[in-house]
């Protein structure tokens, strides 16, 4: 599906936007609980499928991008006042080939990220003999386990709507990650605020014998869906295009 001009992209680039992490995740809430059942069973059907996908070699990575896109697209359908049904969590797999291929790339970018880190590591071990050379190598360690943490983070929030481009832009893979990482850029803190808030709360649902987690989990993936929404202006700019068929 295409919901929203190109251009706005470029637009967002050149002049920012507006970021509301409260009101995300309070509308992520309010999504999951207009259907509850559907999400919270959905949630659990996924943690029996990774259980079991567990099993099989890289099971987990091919699947894992277009299950947890279900939580995307049927969200999408709420705010839409359009009725749910429980496939529409595996829409996901209508776009595999390119959010496969996104996964791939953002597997390949956080290996160049800490591969050169830990060859330092193990250089450092194999130079070091000296208890005071030791005593380094520790203080190397952390320091280099910050800037691969660093270099995570920034990997992980950069492409945070690369899949929501994907989906609802149609977009390929790497010009979906590359819009992303552009447009989080003009307001990276907050969209990282968002990902640390929403860490937080499915800690929260970890806490609470791990059932919290069937319902906080597709809430927070529900609130960075109406941050895109938000950033991208979905109803205005569908509004503009059925007028623009009105016209024509």
């Amino acid at each position: 599906m295409e919901l929203f001009n190109h251009n706005r992209i470029q637009e967002l680039i050149d002049n920012g936007y507006d970021f509301d992490i409260g009101r995300y995740i309070s509308e992520g809430f309010d999504i999951v609980k207009k259907e509850f059942g559907l999400f919270v069973g959905f949630t659990l059907v996924l943690f029996l499928i990774y259980t079991a996908a567990s099993f099989v070699p890289f099971a987990s990575f091919i699947v894992g991008a277009p299950l947890l896109a279900g939580f995307y697209l049927t969200a999408h359908k709420v705010l839409k006042n359009e009725i749910i049904e429980f496939g529409d969590f595996f829409k996901g797999f209508d776009y595999f080939a390119q959010l496969l291929i996104q996964q791939l790339f953002i597997m390949l970018i956080m290996l160049a990220v800490m591969v050169p880190v830990f060859l330092l590591i193990f250089a450092g071990i194999a130079m070091t003999g000296s208890s005071s050379g030791q005593a380094t190598l520790v203080i190397l360690f952390f320091l280099l386990m910050i800037i691969v943490m660093i270099g995570v983070f920034y990997v992980a929030i950069s492409y945070s709507f690369a899949q929501h481009f994907i989906i609802f832009g149609n977009m390929q893979a790497w010009d979906a990650m590359e819009a992303s990482r552009k447009i989080v850029a003009k307001n990276f803190f907050p969209v990282l605020g968002l990902g640390l808030l929403a860490g937080l709360i499915n800690l929260v649902g970890a806490l609470l014998c791990f059932v919290g987690l069937l319902f906080t989990i597709p809430a927070t993936y529900a609130a960075f869906y109406v941050a895109f929404r938000d950033i991208m202006q979905f109803d205005e700019t569908e509004e503009e295009d059925i007028l623009n068929h009105l016209v024509d």
